[in-house]
């Protein structure tokens, strides 16, 4: 579901299978031009609706120019290689974020990680063989994606008309 807050600035709604049943992806329209900011997570559901939205205000995938990335978590980023490739969009997010997401697609060292320090928390092999099936599809979901285009903290950020400034606010990713 698409609603527009202001003029050429939009709140889509993406919906997801998991008890937040939603996400939220903002777009700002300039001229012909669009920059989404998070992408929703990968699910052709998602994908359909974010399709649908944008051709409901007069535009399509290959618009998107920009995308804003707030975090890597897979609700807010996984969509992003996807529509990249569909669309050439340059992809815009913290160093500390990209760091991470490199970091989680590096499936060994990241899998090695997650089994020390549940073993160290004392938790059963059997349960942390569980967690890490369920990392790995989390992971599956991220559409693989590259960038060199970092944001960084109190920076003004231009997109046609719209400025904005980034606010680096750790913690929740």
């Amino acid at each position: 579901m698409i609603n527009e807050i202001e003029p050429n600035f939009y709140r889509i709604t993406l919906r997801m299978p998991y008890r937040l049943r939603h996400v939220n992806a903002y777009l700002l329209v300039h001229d012909k031009e669009l920059a989404l900011f998070d992408t929703g997570l990968n699910t052709p559901k998602a994908y359909e609706t974010l399709i649908k939205d944008l051709s409901g205000v007069g535009f399509g995938i290959k618009d998107i120019k920009r995308i804003y990335l707030t975090h890597v978590h897979t609700d807010h980023c996984s969509m992003a290689g996807l529509l990249q490739k569909a669309s050439g969009a340059e992809i815009y997010l913290s160093k500390a974020a990209f760091e991470e997401y490199r970091h989680f697609r590096q499936t060994d060292p990241a899998v090695k990680q997650l089994k020390k320090f549940y073993a160290r928390q004392g938790m059963p092999a059997h349960l942390t063989d569980l967690v890490i099936e369920e990392y790995e599809h989390i992971r599956s979901i991220i559409t693989e994606f590259n960038t060199d285009n970092f944001l960084d903290n109190k920076a003004t950020y231009e997109f046609g008309d719209w400025k904005f400034e980034v606010v680096f606010t750790p913690g929740h990713a």
